[in-house]
């Protein structure tokens, strides 16, 4: 669920933000075409997170479908950044390093590390895959989709794995995500929403620079406009991207699509 990968820390997560905001064109557009939207919207029924502070830093964060949290740190090792998994009071390390980071449905996490290469955690070892990537994105379904390194239209191609090899499809990426019937959303290089519906690319109204898609459905993305804390949150309600209190700068939506992950501009860590 994160950005592109950079030869440097923290530089990582803060010039995919710098990238948006230093267009006050775009800002000021997203921030009319949301204001439109939830004037026009009828009332729904809304999760109204609270966000806590966890310990820890980190620069990536995913949730599984069985609710396991994992997260890329901030100390620098080999091929990238510490992995830490949630261990209900703390952050457990393991080993490995990373970049980018995605849990499938069993809790066990998909990365992407410094060089752009593809692994998996068996639950046992870590096991390479072929190609590389700059961001990946598991579905409730176990399907599994990357960004990767060639550049197109839009960003960078966009794959999914087939069970032998990274099945390439239409269109460009910048960061992805999966929803539980396995079709990928994601942001471009304008931070524009597309939505895979099966058969054809489906854009949707807003701006983004991270999604997210929990089992229950429920599509949260970090947008462009800047709030305390990095950039604002928001869900899809069926009608617009509805705005939550709290500024973030990657997400992770946990299985119920209520109470998502969170890192912000100085790489706290919040949960809801």
């Amino acid at each position: 669920m994160a950005r592109l990968r950079f030869n440097g820390g923290r530089r990582r997560l803060t010039t995919v933000v710098r990238r948006y905001l230093v267009s006050p064109v775009l800002v000021a557009v997203m921030g009319a075409v949301l204001a439109a939207s939830f004037l026009a919207a009828p009332a729904v029924a809304s999760p109204s997170p609270a966000f806590t502070l966890r310990p820890g830093s980190a620069t990536d964060i995913s949730v599984g479908a069985n609710g396991s949290v994992w997260i890329v740190g901030t100390n620098k090792v080999a091929d990238g950044f510490g992995i830490y998994r949630w261990n209900g009071t703390g952050w457990a390390p393991q080993t490995g390093g990373a970049f980018t980071i995605a849990v499938d449905p069993s809790g066990n996490p998909w990365i992407t590390n410094s060089t752009g290469q593809i692994w998996h955690w068996n639950g046992r070892v870590w096991v390479q895959y072929p190609g590389t990537a700059n961001d990946i994105a598991v579905g409730a379904n176990g399907s599994v989709w990357i960004v990767g390194t060639n550049k197109v239209a839009g960003g960078f191609g966009i794959y999914r794995w087939n069970g032998t090899s990274w099945a390439p499809q239409t269109g460009g990426a910048f960061t992805i995500a999966v929803d539980p019937s396995g079709n990928a959303w994601i942001t471009n290089s304008d931070a524009q929403i597309f939505h895979w519906n099966g058969t054809a690319w489906v854009l949707f109204p807003g701006y983004a620079v991270d999604i997210s898609v929990s089992t229950s459905n429920t599509v949260w993305i970090v947008g462009v406009n800047e709030v305390p804390g990095g950039l604002g949150i928001y869900y899809w309600n069926g009608a617009i991207w509805f705005p939550v209190a709290g500024g973030a700068i990657t997400i992770g939506a946990d299985p119920t699509g209520n109470h998502p992950w969170v890192t912000n501009s100085t790489f706290q860590i919040f949960s809801s």
